[in-house]
């Protein structure tokens, strides 16, 4: 779009001043897991690099180098796809330890240039400018040294792309349009050349189905978006949620900012090909259930629902769930899972996939205490062994029903998930996969 296609939004006008006042340094490193492997070997340095989740020809690449996405490699692209634009790549299989223990290096390098305010994933995190470096140049320079304090003190390959704007929405979004290795101030000049002119759907936040949306109400810009009031803003969104937009277009607080509370925690694992049996599949189910319940007490939670599915080859998925008084405790949540474990077809339909979520979450401190001492001493006894398993691992003490599958489901990061280190995992624990390395 040319200039005339947004002559007629006025950035000077009183509801954009915020706009120029810088509040957020948003940081993305740079293919991430494929960083840290060319950093751990000096040899993959300026090869294409795809990282992969299994050791078959039949997955995808979870990350992919800077090399190899020149090629046309990202995320989710099948290793013979990855092959044929990519003849040279390396597949490396992943080590999700390794990414969290750069990650921690990372935060401490940073953190010795600002304060970090936010970690928003493994490859994510903020920063809330201070008075002092709210100034353009000065935020520059403090973007400029946090990258040199991660090439001296956690290493060359570990690269980053960083924006800087008025909220952490704006950011995010002059990071997505800094990669690879930017670092963009998006102040009112940035805004009227680069988001102005933007395809909506690539800004931050605005999916598949919103593009529908808009696109549906003639929105396809960034202008176009700016030309919108904040009642028809409030009524794309169907809510609330476009009076948000609205302000964070004109530098406003971030919507991401308000007070949430958790809503769910589960796992999930597509299962290795021997677990693939009735008796593997409900192994691997109490697996999942017993890491959700580590997790929920270590974020001092009860729960209240649990839904548990199975995805198969032939046939279509199974769900179910149940409810229950607030509930902690790991042996109770499996009675419960054992009441209602009854997938159909484990033996002929080729189960593939395991999922156990724990919903309907409380605070601890919001939750009356039991009037009864089995109930206490039930609790009392999941954090013994809370404390063992962050000793020796999820595999040290288990229920005898998830022995077949007590190394399934080894540690993984997801979007917004980074697991907790102090577990030993059967990735690194003394007796599992990798110990003779």
């Amino acid at each position: 779009m040319d200039q005339a296609g947004h002559a007629d939004i006025d950035l000077t006008a009183p509801e954009f001043d915020r706009l120029d006042r810088l509040r957020a340094l948003f940081l993305d490193f740079d293919s991430f897991f494929a960083s840290c492997e060319q950093q751990r070997d000096p040899a993959l340095r300026g090869r294409p690099v795809g990282v992969i989740p299994v050791a078959t020809d039949h997955t995808c690449c979870i990350a992919a180098s800077a090399e190899a996405k020149r090629c046309g490699v990202k995320t989710g692209t099948p290793i013979s796809e990855a092959r044929r634009l990519c003849p040279g790549i390396v597949f490396i299989l992943a080590e999700h330890r390794v990414y969290i223990e750069f990650q921690q290096r990372a935060l401490e390098a940073i953190d010795r240039c600002a304060p970090v305010w936010g970690v928003h994933s493994i490859d994510e995190l903020s920063i809330k400018l201070c008075p002092r470096t709210r100034e353009p140049a000065a935020a520059v320079e403090l973007g400029r040294a946090i990258k040199a304090s991660l090439r001296e003190r956690v290493g060359e390959a570990i690269r980053c792309t960083i924006g800087i704007a008025s909220n952490r929405f704006l950011a995010k979004t002059a990071c997505n349009l800094g990669k690879p290795e930017g670092l963009v101030v998006m102040d009112k000049p940035a805004i009227r050349e680069r988001v102005l002119v933007l395809d909506a759907e690539k800004l931050t936040g605005i999916g598949e189905n919103m593009g529908r949306r808009l696109r549906a109400r003639g929105v396809a810009t960034g202008a176009d978006l700016y030309r919108l009031t904040e009642k028809e803003m409030k009524a794309a969104w169907e809510g609330i949620l476009g009076t948000m937009w609205w302000e964070q277009l004109r530098g406003g607080p971030d919507y991401y900012d308000r007070p949430t509370s958790r809503q769910s925690v589960g796992h999930q694992h597509i299962m290795a090909p021997e677990l693939r049996t009735p008796e593997g599949t409900r192994a691997v189910g109490v697996r999942l259930l017993t890491k959700a319940c580590v997790r929920l007490r270590d974020m001092r939670y009860h729960a209240t629902r649990m839904s548990v599915s199975v995805r198969y080859e032939r046939r279509p998925s199974w769900h179910v769930e149940a409810r229950f008084e607030p509930l902690r405790d790991s042996m109770e949540l499996q009675r419960i899972f054992a009441r209602v474990w009854d997938p159909p077809g484990l033996a002929t339909a080729g189960p593939k996939q395991v999922g156990v979520c724990l919903h309907g979450l409380a605070l601890s401190s919001s939750v009356e205490s039991s009037l009864f001492e089995t109930v206490r001493r039930a609790d009392g006894l999941s954090d013994t062994l809370d404390r063992i398993t962050r000793r020796f691992g999820y595999d040290a003490v288990y229920a005898g029903s998830m022995h077949t599958a007590k190394r399934a489901a080894p540690r993984r990061i997801a979007f917004g998930n980074i697991p907790d280190l102090r577990i030993p995992d059967a990735e690194t624990s003394p007796s599992g996969p990798g110990a003779e390395r």
